[in-house]
């Protein structure tokens, strides 16, 4: 069992009929248990269209981008149809310093700030080059203290007998996760695959964009 509340991310693919946008699916996971506590189905650019994710109880939370092309905040709705979250690309900062650190801003139901998404990295060149962190940092906005990350999670978690398992151990891909650094989880099941699903996208199209 982790020694933090952590959610696992991992892809999945299901048997349609699907549209042929279908880009696979995702399942988040509490590794306190085992059990899946929101799922996705990606239908084309997270960034770009509304995407639905489904919590436990199977109720439709609804990720929305403000608009179709360069959209710079998205809306995340319970299944009440309101507000629960903003992300926001903090668009103001990145023009002001192009190596700004904060990937985006979280935003209550009420544009209250509530934690911010930092690229932990202390290396200038890394950061000026595009080079993807291994972890993303969620920090409070008065103190800046860390409150979770976005990490890697290792699938093979038995350890490995002989160099063929070794190899294909660190052949393995790892799974995204959050890790929430407190006793309980910082955010919501559905909150925290929104993330993981934006950030992700967004690193995608930044190794696109360097490419």
């Amino acid at each position: 069992m982790p020694t933090h509340p952590t959610y696992r991310i991992r892809p999945v693919s299901r048997k349609g009929p699907y549209p042929k946008v279908y880009q696979g699916s995702r399942e988040l996971l509490d590794e306190a248990d085992g059990r899946v506590r929101a799922t996705c189905d990606l239908l084309g650019r997270v960034m770009a269209t509304q995407t639905t994710i489904l919590d436990d109880a199977g109720q439709p939370w609804r990720l929305t981008p403000n608009r179709a092309i360069l959209p710079t905040r998205w809306a995340l709705t319970g299944p009440d149809g309101r507000p629960a979250l903003h992300f926001d690309l903090d668009l103001a900062g990145k023009l002001k310093n192009p190596i700004h650190r904060v990937a985006l801003i979280l935003l209550g139901a009420q544009e209250q700030e509530m934690w911010r998404v930092l690229d932990t990295r202390d290396s200038l060149p890394d950061r000026i080059l595009g080079v993807d962190p291994d972890e993303w940092a969620i920090t409070a906005p008065v103190n800046g203290q860390a409150v979770a990350k976005l990490a890697l999670l290792p699938r093979h978690k038995a350890p490995a007998k002989g160099l063929l398992q070794k190899l294909r151990a660190f052949l393995a891909e790892a799974d995204k996760g959050v890790v929430s650094l407190g006793p309980r989880h910082v955010l919501a099941p559905p909150a925290a695959l929104a993330l993981v699903l934006l950030i992700q996208e967004m690193t995608a199209l930044n190794n696109a964009a360097g490419d």
